[in-house]
């Protein structure tokens, strides 16, 4: 049996897929195998997959959609590994991330159910890089309630005893099964982390707001799961800032307005908010306008900083 199953889902992007599986096959780490999970997409995702000829890779053909949650799940029931990995089919490793987390794997205790690694995150588009380091380890699950700072599930490696002792992704969730599946783990274990750029994650801008109405959607399922644990105004200001931009982006410019009022109530020094309640005045076109000009100068920036969250 293979030590590591690696779960990548692929939908239609055959080019990308051919790079993500190539990610896999240049480890430096052989002892893996790897599930291609295709989701109702055409025949291309297969012809790509069999164009590696390689018998560590298992090919699953989905007949109908279903949610990348529950696609994840198919992906699991198949696995054979004691750890498993994810790989969006959008996205690549660097040679060595599967033997690094292994050998973190190797020395953790019996505690350590999860280890992610930081990320580069690649925008082609407006052609900038930037890298992002982990941060967060050891009894995470408080940190976790205020979002979920694990960048990228290509970074993530599990036990796989412990997805199924939590019974794995929720396949309800449309968005954010990630941080879902995160924050059970952390009630009874602990995180650790490669301290190292492992994964290479590519901005997706393909369908921005239906990808929006599905954050909208998960955000609301998992807050309405852990929303009885949160005692932090801090978190519920986070909550509402985020929801509050994301329905502005939609076009429902007076519920936008109002989270974000809600934002700055919970939490008066969520700073941040202020110069966006002011945008909010001049409805929706302008906000989603001015918004993205406004979230990369310095200003807030230093908002965010001194406010102490991140942007979204």
């Amino acid at each position: 049996m293979p030590r590591v199953s690696v779960i990548t889902l692929s939908h239609n992007r055959p080019s990308l897929l051919s790079r993500s599986i190539a990610s896999v096959l240049s480890q430096d780490y052989s002892d893996f195998e790897l599930i291609v999970v295709d989701d109702s997409s055409s025949d291309e995702p297969r012809k790509v997959v069999n164009s590696f000829v390689d018998p560590r890779i298992e090919y699953i053909g989905l007949e109908s959609a279903i949610a990348a949650s529950a696609a994840d799940n198919v992906g699991i029931k198949s696995a054979h590994g004691d750890y498993i990995a994810f790989l969006d089919d959008d996205d690549e490793w660097l040679p060595t991330k599967l033997s690094k987390q292994v050998m973190a794997f190797s020395r953790a205790g019996s505690s350590v159910g999860l280890i992610y690694t930081g990320i580069n995150y690649i925008d082609e588009v407006k052609g900038s890089r930037k890298s992002f380091l982990p941060a967060c380890r050891g009894r995470v699950f408080d940190r976790l309630l205020m979002g979920c700072f694990i960048w990228a599930q290509s970074s993530v490696m599990i036990r796989r005893d412990i997805i199924a002792e939590v019974n794995g992704f929720d396949g309800a969730l449309p968005c954010m099964h990630d941080w879902d599946l995160y924050l059970r783990i952390a009630k009874k274990y602990e995180f650790d982390y490669i301290p190292e750029v492992l994964v290479n994650y590519y901005c997706d801008y393909g369908g921005l707001n239906r990808n929006i109405e599905k954050r909208l959607q998960g955000q609301s399922i998992v807050y309405g799961k852990i929303g009885p644990q949160i005692k932090s105004k801090k978190v519920w200001s986070d909550y509402y800032f985020h929801r509050g931009v994301w329905l502005f982006m939609l076009g429902d410019h007076l519920e936008g307005g109002r989270c974000l009022v809600k934002s700055l109530q919970c939490n008066w020094k969520n700073l941040r908010a202020l110069p966006l309640i002011g945008l909010s005045m001049m409805g929706s076109a302008a906000f989603n306008k001015i918004y993205s000009l406004f979230e990369s100068t310095p200003l807030a920036k230093y908002l965010a900083n001194i406010s102490g969250y991140r942007s979204v």
